[in-house]
């Protein structure tokens, strides 16, 4: 199995918890040679894993869901904000700093944090944030305030 692969299927065994525990969609999986995204989606709300392989990241982001479907664009789509990155919404929304992200995001510019290890590592930390805030970011219209 290659490393994309391995990371992958890493990634849907840590986040599996969203469609048991919390009733989100089975995984939604759109590959491209530059990026992996995964989506879980609830009613109104979705979580997109995205696994960047040309920067060899992880990121999580908040989806408003279209109609109950992934949104086309990226950040914005017809003037409305459509994915938010998690950090965003825990610090503007419940008041998270800076320092809460440390452990996941790395330093900038630390190369350490980038391969196939450091990508699971940051799974990982995400999967463990999640466990504790999913539930309260699909319940509460995060969107509802401005971002």
């Amino acid at each position: 199995m290659d490393e994309k692969s391995q990371i992958r299927n890493y990634a849907l065994v840590k986040f599996a918890f969203l469609e048991r525990e919390l009733n989100m969609s089975k995984p939604i999986i759109k590959n491209r040679p530059w990026n992996t995204d995964i989506y879980y989606l609830a009613s109104n709300i979705g979580l997109q894993i995205e696994l960047d392989w040309r920067d060899l990241d992880v990121f999580i982001l908040v989806v408003r869901l279209d109609n109950g479907s992934i949104p086309g664009g990226y950040y914005v789509l017809n003037g409305k904000t459509v994915r938010v990155h998690i950090e965003k919404i825990l610090k503007e929304k419940w008041g998270f700093s800076n320092d809460s992200f440390r452990k996941i995001v790395g330093k900038k510019g630390d190369h350490n944090n980038y391969s196939k290890e450091a990508m699971e590592k940051k799974l990982s930390e995400y999967c463990s944030l999640l466990g504790q805030h999913a539930k309260k970011i699909i319940n509460d219209d995060v969107f509802a305030v401005k971002l």
